[in-house]
């Protein structure tokens, strides 16, 4: 865009002073208004672009756009035509697939000289849909490789031996491969177990992340944690399932959101459970309020349940006592579910370490000691039997 008649009597004005006192000429300052307006223009060019077709203003920040952004800057005026959709979703998809697959060869060169782990997981969908993924990992690399739908045949040991053989065996090839990782569910062992006796050179490891949650699982139906547990969600519930206005005032009043747990991750129980415990004041100033006293929800039946138990420092005392035992293990499930954990041989000292600290919060021979102990000792004895865990121990 052209500068404004105050823009050019502004720079000619500097100019000439600059000659009158016969200093050296500075550059005009033209340039830099220009460069900041383009600036300017551009960004309001792309933010209409991301707004109009609902993409996130943080994408701009992915390493892709702003190399894109930096060749298009050097490229200039040489390169004429924008591409079309067609254009980016035809022959540019198909070179950057292509570009990928060979970037996916030169990586199977190394799997002869680092072999190969093969890592598979289920997932259930909200409309009972179950997909088995398969993910390659080696030398510090992975990727996907594919997805299979296995709806209704997830519990059959025969299904999942076939589905596992076909990738170690079929589409990677078995002398590459050295470990199978999978969930710590005894069909997926017992699949792998058979797997393995053909071929003794593969080892089955459970994932040590879904080994956690199974043990953060057992223990939250453990009696007196289930009872805080259960209170916690009920009280969630019925902040975000009666109406809004009680979900914006609740958002008002702790500057924020809770955490609902999730089914499938019981490493949420304790974020939950975490999310009371740091808004604990601002909720109990919030239950002795008369907004809370004066709104619609009040003849609820969950009102004075949800008002019985935030008042009370009982039920306080009772979430911090579960905090203080299930804090240790999710510390562990998150080295565990870190993507920047790369080996085995730290995770089983920090099992260790968290199981030792854990059984210092009982008093000896208490029955809440036995009650937790009786669960990860039986999920440890998983990660050890028959696996590379006590290899990656010593």
């Amino acid at each position: 865009s052209a500068p404004s008649r105050r823009q050019r009597v502004t720079t000619d004005l500097s100019i000439y002073s600059d000659l009158s006192c016969r200093r050296a000429p500075a550059p005009p300052r033209l340039q830099g208004v220009l460069q900041k307006d383009s600036a300017k223009e551009l960004g309001q060019a792309w933010a209409k672009f991301f707004h109009a077709n609902g993409i996130p203003g943080e994408k701009a920040d992915c390493l892709h756009f702003q190399e894109a952004m930096k060749l298009t800057q050097q490229l200039g005026s040489v390169v004429q035509d924008v591409p079309t959709g067609s254009e980016i979703d035809g022959p540019c998809l198909q070179s950057e697939y292509d570009e990928l697959m060979e970037r996916v060869a030169e990586w199977k060169g190394w799997w002869g000289l680092y072999g190969v782990t093969v890592m598979c997981d289920s997932w259930i969908g909200p409309t009972g849909t179950t997909i088995v993924n398969f993910m390659i990992s080696c030398d510090r690399r992975m990727y996907f490789h594919k997805s299979v739908d296995a709806t209704g045949s997830m519990q059959s040991i025969p299904y999942l031996y076939e589905l596992i053989r076909k990738v170690v065996v079929e589409e990677i090839g078995q002398g590459f491969v050295v470990q199978i990782v999978t969930q710590n569910g005894s069909n997926f062992k017992e699949a792998c177990g058979q797997l393995i006796k053909e071929y003794p050179h593969i080892v089955w490891q459970p994932c040590a992340a879904h080994t956690v949650n199974l043990m953060l699982m057992e223990i939250g139906n453990i009696p007196k944690v289930d009872a805080v547990l259960s209170s916690a969600k009920r009280i969630c519930r019925f902040f975000y399932s009666y109406s809004e206005p009680l979900h914006a005032q609740m958002k008002t009043k702790i500057g924020g959101e809770l955490i609902p747990p999730n089914a499938a991750r019981f490493g949420t129980d304790f974020m939950c459970l975490q999310s009371y415990w740091d808004n604990k004041d601002k909720l109990r100033q919030w239950m002795i309020s008369n907004e809370w006293e004066d709104g619609p929800w009040s003849r609820e039946a969950d009102y004075d349940y949800t008002y019985d138990c935030l008042i009370s420092w009982s039920w306080w005392e009772d979430v911090k006592w579960v905090l203080d035992r299930i804090r240790p293990l999710y510390a562990v499930l998150q080295h565990a579910d870190s993507p920047k954990t790369r080996s085995i041989s730290g995770f089983m000292p920090r099992m260790i370490a968290a199981r030792d600290e854990l059984q210092s919060l009982f008093q000896e021979g208490s029955e809440d000691l036995n009650d937790f102990m009786d669960v990860v000792d039986r999920r440890v004895v998983d990660l050890y039997d028959g696996t590379l865990m006590i290899a990656g121990k010593d």
